[in-house]
């Protein structure tokens, strides 16, 4: 048996790292079903957008770094675009909607090629 410590924050950088995505969502579905019934939480980072799936975590849940020129930080919610439930947001975010992917110099890329 399972024995799941009540009123826990885990933190956990890059969840996905060494994992494939499909044991990275069953160790969060798992995570859910011990404890529904608890105040326990995990707060972590991934660089894996597949699991930017709604049918997995609530829009409050997935939240947004973006990197300034100056190389600060800044941090926000996918509740600040109101999405619909069904929105496939893996996909959208990689096409840049929600302004946290990484921006690339193609001319330096070119430089770097000749």
């Amino acid at each position: 048996m399972v024995r799941v410590i009540n009123n826990r924050v885990i933190f956990i950088d890059e969840i996905d790292r060494s994992l494939h995505t499909n044991l990275t969502r069953k160790f969060l579905e798992l995570f859910y079903k011990l404890t529904e019934d608890d105040t326990s939480q995990i707060i972590a980072t991934t660089h894996d957008s597949n699991l930017l799936d709604l049918d997995l975590v609530r829009q409050d849940e997935i939240w947004f770094v973006k990197r300034g020129g100056d190389h600060s930080s800044n941090l926000y919610s996918l509740n600040r675009y109101k999405e619909r439930y069904d929105k496939k947001i893996d996909k959208e975010y990689l096409l840049g909607r929600y302004d946290a992917v990484p921006v690339f110099d193609d001319g330096l890329l070119e430089d770097i090629n000749e």
